[in-house]
């Protein structure tokens, strides 16, 4: 079984930080999974440039 990839988008970003804000008042963690994802999502972008 082979392991597909799937990069960060800002779609799955914009979900990702709606859910976490909802779940903690309106905020999100500078070092919860929402931080992550949004780096991960940044550095996806810069590589399409």
């Amino acid at each position: 079984m082979t392991k597909k990839e799937t990069r960060m988008t800002t779609d799955a970003l914009a979900r990702i930080q709606r859910n976490e804000a909802k779940q903690n008042g309106g905020g999100v963690d500078s070092n919860g999974f929402a931080a992550r994802a949004a780096r991960a999502a940044n550095k996806n972008q810069q590589g399409k440039k």
